[in-house]
């Protein structure tokens, strides 16, 4: 039996640079007393000056010599340093007396002579010890514990299975404090106290780690420091008080309560295990002459309880050699075969005999998809019973309705029936005796008893519903904390039953005021876990499967993640161990309704993230090969889901994830460029033969319009000669008829030309509209255009062609003049400017005509700049960026203020209808409403009002009549505040995140867009308590943006397509999509009089366009359409830069068309 070795360390003496303390040598000798008195410690106590280096050797000798291979408890009371760099690095280190902090103009340097945790944890490493408690009472010890470094540099300990218990006075930003009046400080006198014997000698206890950590939370609520808890494996003991028994007397009552909740029994919970003995004797009867028993039953019917508490417990005390038998415990993970392998692997190493046992054997099925990975691990399974003459038994659990999955493959029904005698045991319903024995007894065991009749009715509840022991160890449970350890009674009472909801309602009930009882931020946490621990079966099945630690750090901060995790572990709902966490028992799933619903709603949410992270660690195990990526089906699928829902991701997700999107670009570039150059190659053999088909046309059409010609020439030739007097006229007319002819023909060739070229042109401008891009589209119906008016302006079909197109078009000035891709646009309330930004963190002011009036330096931020927006005269610009940075100019580019608003980035500013207000919108969960001082023209940044969110905030806006305010949230809702910060409503309706939440210009009606590809129209009734939602559409696109026109006549939205969405507010009609960027669009604008809307996109360009629609005209003329073509273009080929070089010919058209105009 191992040996217990505490090493107890109390400094009070320190340099004068760090100032003594009163408490921890006195703190110190208490501990030591009572770990020798009550915990059978031998103690080293160093209560003296203890340099660094005498503390390093302390440690040292203690881990690696005088402790090895048995159980430790370290005890360190004294000063605790938390230093912080520049770069926001910390690291917690343990002072000795010599420790000296050297201040330079008042402010704390690098200390000297300090022990690092990391020292203390690589002597942790290197130890080799049965068990190890740590307990610190110093100032800051917490963030040992809230920073992932405890957790790696603890691998090692861990990964060898023992047991590891680290308790922290206190958190990170917190001090351990000491009162002058008190003996002990707060911290080691809770200790104590949680160490100490009860008050009744008779009673007995044993104070486990667990047990410790609770008592000392409970003892240091309210006291302004909190303690935390790390700990992997079973509970410690470290104080143990036997119970001093006297003759005749009744069990003392124990408080500890002896139920376990959702989890199974094992071997340090046998003994409140009761109501199975009749199966443990069949078991152990069946497994004396077979070697592979396979245990099977419903969910919940006890399965692994009566195994690891009943069976592998009693073989010890068997006679047939079973008490040497180690066992070697398993579950199936996603990758089944490997664990199995790496346990027998380890087994082969030895010759110890042992007891395989794999619990819950469903989830090889479950949580692993491959047929052949399920034959491959039941071959080494057979394989190993028939090679390692040491493996003495197997032992499986598996649910029944399995087992129709392993009847599937030959090789299992062999293994499960390999022996003519019963290899197999179901277990049934515990009968009316047992099931009072399973209620009764361990709370007889504890002093406790039922009050008369209750145990009837629990019966009675329990019913005969297979699965239901869960569910009545749960219910007992959280009895046992009503009645007893509540001190409501002194026994188990129908009161508390009832207060419990009884046994179908217990689980149900705490779960519920469990979740209720978190912060929202931890609410919404408790979901995502939850959803992280679970596995979807065929059709409607639902299993729980484990998370691993990394995966739960991705979805989570990890101080978060540690204290949702220890809460619902007290609870008993999840269960823990160093790499892993779980549901503690399937029944929390059939049981809890708000859980069941949270799995309906993401069920295809979970499959995606389970594909994810299956074909993530196939990727892996084949060295990350190029093969492995996602194919371009699942990939759409995996990318518009990571789109919808922003799920977290593992650091290796999502590298994986943007590998194959860059394969899928890559290929998808490659396709591109094959397609063209086939398209290219095509419409070089169509113009060939066009023009070969037009030449023919051409000469057959010059050869009869010739020979009719040269007839009638003929015949009139032939009169004159009649006629002519000598040879020397004959001649004469001969040759000039031929020189006429030569004259015609190369006429007629040049027409045949000039119509082929106006017809190329027509196809391209064509081309052009079809695919979106309208001013090319113009531009090459101007140059149709002119051809055509010196050639043959009649042609009637032509003309209809071009003006289709410009009757078609809507874009009327593009700005190029960013470099990167532009967030935010907006047009000044008298519509004679446009300020747009973005990725290239400048702010440009334009005038409509695409002038650009000024980039506005003073006001360039450091960051991408989210947000633009100006007043509502017109006079002041307001942006934010993405460090969390607000600024204030005048339109001119003149900064007035300049402030960090946020922790995080800005999503939206803008300015309130009277100017007196600005609000801004952010990533740190907050819309905050900042005062602004008209008269010094500076933003009042005390106090400002602050609306606390639980998610992300994409925007934030006033009404228009300043009464209102709405914010758009990352939680598929809408907040409605008054403008002065009372909160009226939530509108909830969107199922993913609103991106964008915009007022009509009388403020009774909103407009929403979402990530789930809706766009709403909100309606308030009798007041803004009250709204009605109607879908606009449920395919939008993504829409970022969308907008009411001040008239209220027309809704805008941006799409991820590029294209613009319309429709007419009256009917809620859909307008025929217009325009298109080459990328996704972000956001919009209309001009004050609703004529025209602005655009940005990740194209780079800013984009005006006409809303007036354009009727095809009936009366057509080559100059009319030149014209308005040329008047349209007037814009973009005056302030253009580039277009002045590209498109000179088309400058010299509309200079000469005006002067035709005239």
């Amino acid at each position: 039996m191992a040996q217990r070795y505490a090493l107890v360390i109390g400094i009070s003496t320190y340099h004068r640079s760090v100032g003594n303390l009163t408490k921890p040598a006195t703190d110190a000798q208490a501990v030591a007393r009572c770990l020798q008195h009550h915990g059978g410690f031998e103690v080293t106590l160093l209560t003296e000056t203890l340099t660094l280096e005498a503390l390093r050797q302390a440690l040292k000798r203690f881990l690696l010599e005088q402790a090895n291979g048995n159980d430790a408890l370290i005890y360190f009371t004294g000063h605790g340093i938390l230093l912080e760099s520049t770069t926001g690095y910390r690291e917690t280190f343990l002072a000795a007396s010599d420790t000296e902090i050297i201040r330079q103009a008042g402010k704390p340097m690098e200390p000297l002579y300090i022990l690092p945790f990391g020292e203390l944890n690589s002597l942790i490493q290197q130890s080799n010890l049965s068990s190890l408690v740590l307990l610190l009472d110093c100032c800051h010890s917490g963030d040992m514990l809230e920073r992932d470094p405890v957790e790696r540099a603890l691998t090692a300990f861990n990964s060898t299975q023992r047991n590891y218990c680290f308790i922290t006075a206190c958190r990170s930003f917190e001090e351990s404090r000491a009162k002058r009046s008190d003996q002990h400080s707060l911290f080691t006198g809770a200790l104590l106290e949680a160490l100490a014997a009860p008050t009744r000698p008779e009673d007995g206890s044993t104070i486990t780690s667990g047990l410790l950590f609770y008592r000392l939370s409970q003892s240091l609520k309210g006291s302004g420091q909190e303690a935390l808890h790390l700990g992997w494996g079973n509970d410690i003991a470290i104080a143990i008080h036997p119970a001093v028994k006297t003759a005749d007397t009744e069990p003392a009552l124990n408080l500890v309560n002896p139920y376990i909740g959702l989890a199974s029994f094992d071997s340090a919970t046998a003994h409140y295990f009761y109501g199975r003995e009749e199966a443990v004797r069949a078991l152990q009867a069946r497994l004396l002459n077979c070697r592979v028993l396979t245990v099977f039953g419903p969910s919940g019917c006890g399965k692994s309880s009566l195994i690891k508490a009943g069976l592998l417990p009693e073989l010890r005390n068997r006679p047939f050699e079973s008490a040497a038998w180690e066992v070697e415990m398993l579950t199936p993970t996603a990758q089944p075969l490997q664990v199995l392998g790496d346990r027998l692997t380890h087994r082969s190493q030895s010759t110890t005999p042992f007891v395989l046992f794999i619990d819950q054997f469903e989830e090889l099925f479950t949580l692993c998809a491959e047929d052949a990975e399920h034959r491959q691990f039941i071959q080494l399974m057979t394989t190993a019973i028939a090679a390692m003459p040491h493996l003495k038994r197997v032992v499986i659990a598996i649910r029944g309705d399995f087992l129709d999955n392993c009847a599937r493959i030959p090789e299992s029904a062999t293994l499960i029936n390999r022996e003519s005698e019963l290899t197999t045991y179901m277990v049934t319903h515990l009968c009316a005796s047992e099931m009072v024995s399973a209620i009764e007894r361990p709370a007889a065991q504890h002093g406790v008893a039922f009050e008369r009749g209750l145990v009837p009715q629990i019966i009675a509840d329990v019913g005969d519903e297979p699965g239901a022991l869960p569910l009545l160890q749960y219910a007992l449970t959280q009895l046992w904390q009503v009645c007893i350890q509540s001190r409501a009674s002194e026994g188990l009472t129908f009161e508390g039953y009832q207060q419990i909801g009884g046994v179908q309602g217990a689980l149900q009930q705490r779960a519920d005021q469990l979740y209720s009882s978190f912060h929202p931020d931890d609410q919404a946490f408790v979901r995502q876990l939850m959803m992280e621990l679970v596995q979807l079966g065929a059709g409607q099945e639902v299993t729980r499967r484990k998370a691993s630690w990394e995966k739960l750090r991705a979805i989570a901060h990890y101080t978060q993640l540690l204290r949702v995790v220890e809460r619902l572990t007290h609870e008993r709902l999840i269960v823990t161990d160093e790499k892993t966490v779980e549901v503690a028992h399937e029944a929390l799933l059939r049981e809890w309704t708000l859980l069941k619903n949270w799995i309906e709603d993401n069920r295809e949410t979970i499959r995606l993230s389970r594909r994810l992270e299956a074909d993530c660690h196939d990727w892996q195990e084949k060295e990350r090969s190029q093969d492995f990526l996602l194919s371009a089906g699942r990939l759409a699928a995996i990318q518009e889901w990571v789109a919808k829902e922003q799920p977290k991701l593992t650091h290796t997700e999502t590298e994986f994830l943007n590998q194959s999107i860059e394969k899928r670009d890559r290929e998808l570039q490659a396709q591109v460029t094959q397609e063209r150059r086939l398209r290219e190659e095509a419409e070089g053999r169509a113009i060939a033969e066009i023009e070969k088909k037009i030449e023919a046309e051409a000469r057959a059409l010059a050869e009869t319009e010739r020979a009719k010609e040269f007839g009638a020439r003929a015949k009139a030739e032939r009169q004159k000669t009649r006629t002519a007097i000598g040879a020397g006229a004959l001649v004469a007319v001969l040759i000039t008829s031929l020189g006429f002819l030569k004259v015609q023909s190369t006429k007629q060739q040049e027409q045949i030309a000039r119509a082929g070229e106006i017809k190329s042109l027509v196809g391209l401008s064509e081309t052009y509209y079809s695919t979106h891009t309208q001013l090319e589209a113009l531009i090459a119906s101007v140059r149709t255009l002119w051809k055509l008016r010196n050639f043959d302006g009649n042609d009637n079909e032509t003309l209809k062609r071009i003006n289709r197109v410009i009757s078609g078009i809507h874009e009327r000035n593009r700005f190029e003049d960013h470099s990167a891709a532009i967030f935010a646009v907006d047009f000044s309330p008298k519509g004679s400017f446009i300020a747009s930004a973005g990725d290239d963190k400048l702010i440009r002011i334009w005038k409509p005509d695409g002038t650009l009036i000024k980039t506005v330096s003073p006001m360039r931020h450091e960051k991408t700049i989210w947000t633009v927006n100006f007043s509502s005269s017109g006079e002041f610009i307001a942006s934010g960026d993405q460090n969390g940075i607000i600024k204030i100019s005048r339109k001119d580019g003149t900064l007035l203020d300049v402030f960090k608003g946020h922790t995080s980035d800005v999503n939206f500013v803008s300015f309130s209808p009277d100017e007196k207000s600005i609000i801004s919108a952010s990533d740190d969960k907050t819309v905050k409403v900042w005062a602004f001082d008209l008269s010094s023209k500076r933003v009042l940044k005390k106090s400002p009002l602050i609306l606390q969110h639980n998610s992300p905030v994409w925007m934030t806006t006033f009404s228009p009549n300043g009464h209102l305010i709405a914010s758009a949230i990352d939680k598929r809702a809408i907040n409605i505040w008054r403008s002065d910060g009372t909160f009226l409503t939530t509108l909830i309706g969107h199922t993913a995140s609103v991106r964008y939440a915009s007022f009509s210009s009388d403020s009774r009606a909103l407009v929403s867009a979402s990530d789930d590809n809706t766009i709403r129209i909100w309606q308030w009734q009798k007041d803004p308590k009250h709204w009605i939602s109607k879908i606009l559409t449920d395919k939008s696109n993504k829409g970022y943006t969308v907008r009411y026109s001040p008239d209220n006549r027309t809704i805008a939205a941006t799409s991820a397509n590029g294209t613009i969405q319309l429709w007419r507010s009256k009917d809620l009609s859909q307008l025929i999509p217009f325009g298109r960027h080459l990328d996704r669009v972000l956001d919009l604008a209309f001009s004050p009089d609703s004529k025209q809307i602005v655009t940005v996109s990740r194209d780079k360009t800013v984009r005006i366009w006409n809303l007036d629609s354009v009727n095809s005209e009936s009366q057509i003329s080559v100059d009319h359409l030149l014209v308005k073509s040329c008047s349209w273009l007037s814009d973009y080929l005056r302030t253009n830069s580039a277009v002045k070089h590209n498109y000179s010919d088309i400058i010299t058209i509309c200079n000469d068309v005006k002067v035709i105009s005239k």
